[in-house]
């Protein structure tokens, strides 16, 4: 019992919206995560199908409802440079765990398509720079792409989006020139550590180890204790 309390996968939902009646429900990514790591990179977009059970790598074409998805790493990531009590509920726990954030994926039609609305979902997943992770005001720009901004008055897009690592309802909101408005909820998880499972595992036996020894000897101190109470009493008639 000792053993599985250690060596349990981790395993925590950070954000949702009112309307998630699967809260607890693990997404996709995270499910496969956990049957094996190895086929997830962290800090790579993916594109995941639920319907076919597959997360593949990120393409221009992943619409919904395909999710697109991004895992980062919380030991390297660099929003977790905050030491404010909302990022450390994330950052503030396993080294080496992964952070992963889902979103519906682009709208099929061309009058989002040819306003960058695909480029907007991309950055509200990928986002990682500590300056991008509280509440922002994004805009695009022909040169550089989307960049933060002071004001929602780009004339091509621009979006908004809640702090990074804020619990409850993390909502992007995207606008584009000619008044379209489209709504993204961010799912934030912390999935499995993407360091080698056995780390975990071979911590959680020296504690398993070293809290049965502490047994061992509380027992045996024990029955010293009666010997010796025990020897020091007078013969009985």
């Amino acid at each position: 019992m000792l053993y599985e309390l250690f060596s349990k996968r981790h395993y925590r939902p950070i954000t949702y919206c009112d309307y998630e009646r699967n809260y607890y429900e693990k997404s996709l990514i995270c499910k496969k995560l956990e049957e094996n790591k190895k086929q997830i990179i962290p800090d790579k977009l993916m594109c995941c199908n639920k319907k076919e059970n597959n997360c593949s790598a990120y393409t221009k074409d992943c619409f919904e409802p395909d999710a697109i998805v991004q895992c980062h790493n919380l030991t390297t990531l660099d929003a977790c440079r905050r030491n404010d009590i909302t990022a450390l509920q994330v950052c503030g726990g396993l080294q080496g765990g992964l952070y992963c954030l889902t979103t519906g994926g682009a709208v099929n039609d061309p009058q989002y398509t040819q306003l960058y609305f695909p480029e907007a979902i991309e950055w509200m997943v990928s986002r990682n720079k500590l300056e991008e992770s509280k509440e922002s005001t994004v805009c695009y720009d022909q040169v550089q792409g989307y960049q933060l901004c002071n004001s929602t008055g780009n004339p091509t897009a621009n979006f908004t989006c809640g702090d990074l690592f804020q619990e409850g309802c993390n909502k992007c909101t995207w606008k584009s020139s000619g008044g379209s408005i489209l709504n993204r909820y961010i799912k934030g998880e912390i999935c499995e550590p993407s360091v080698d499972s056995q780390t975990p595992t071979i911590i959680g036996l020296g504690i398993c180890v070293g809290v049965l020894a502490m047994i061992l000897i509380s027992i045996i101190a024990v029955k010293v204790h009666k010997k010796i109470r025990t020897s020091g009493e007078p013969p009985q008639n």
